[in-house]
């Protein structure tokens, strides 16, 4: 019964003890909230395959162009360790990928449910962006680049996503400006590549209960301008 006292009351102590020593590392600083809209441009292959019934399938993509929203935060880390600033800034932004279609004529048995169709691909993207903003600025504004992992879950119309993956894995590039504004905003205008690294479609799936096989896979890929609007939380 005494020792199940003790033992909260020590875990307080040793806790207190951890917070208030003089060795405890420094808080972080704190980070800034952010919002983002911008375009994109989709880079993803043709999909081409073949129908298990007989017959060869081609989707056309065409390189459609989308938007994308979403919102960020942006946390400073290694302050005052490396020249220039460091910050790690996850987000979770919803992306248009655009209108892409099959041709209209496809050959092999049950390829009909797939002639002339098209369908919208959205993408449901959190992507954790390392920026490193260079020692050189001239006030108010600075120079960064950008790399870092992004996971995608794909949604489409007309029951696309069934041949789809259910997470693509991307890597992020890019560089961006940024821009001090008043009221303790920043505007940031950004270049971005998303390159995929995993497959965007199923080896083998089936559409409409019919069975296709996909030969070449393609990724997704996407040229991106953004503009974030961020506010630092002091």
């Amino acid at each position: 019964m005494i020792s199940s006292r003790i033992l909260p009351f020590g875990c307080i102590l040793a806790l207190a003890g951890i917070l208030f020593s003089p060795s405890a590392p420094p808080p972080l600083p704190t980070g800034e909230f952010g919002i983002s809209v911008g375009g994109n441009v989709e880079t993803m292959d043709d999909l081409s395959g073949d129908n298990l019934n007989g017959g060869s399938t081609t989707a056309s993509f065409d390189s459609p162009v989308g938007f994308n929203v979403g919102i960020t935060y942006d946390q400073p880390i290694l302050e005052n360790s490396i020249p220039g600033g460091l910050s790690v800034r996850p987000g979770l932004v919803a992306s248009r990928a655009g209108t892409s279609s099959f041709p209209r004529t496809i050959e092999g048995a049950g390829s009909g449910v797939l002639q002339n169709e098209e369908f919208s691909l959205w993408l449901i993207e959190v992507p954790v962006d390392f920026r490193y903003r260079l020692p050189v600025d001239v006030d108010p504004v600075s120079i960064y680049g950008l790399v870092g992992p992004q996971i995608s879950v794909p949604r489409a119309e007309n029951d696309f996503e069934s041949t789809m993956e259910e997470v693509i894995l991307s890597a992020n590039f890019g560089a961006g400006v940024e821009v001090d504004l008043p009221a303790n905003l920043t505007l940031m205008p950004e270049l971005r590549y998303e390159l995929g690294v995993t497959d965007a479609f199923q080896d083998d799936f089936t559409y409409r209960f019919r069975k296709f096989s996909v030969q070449d896979v393609p990724n997704t890929g996407a040229f991106n301008l953004r503009v974030h609007l961020t506010y630092d939380l002091l």
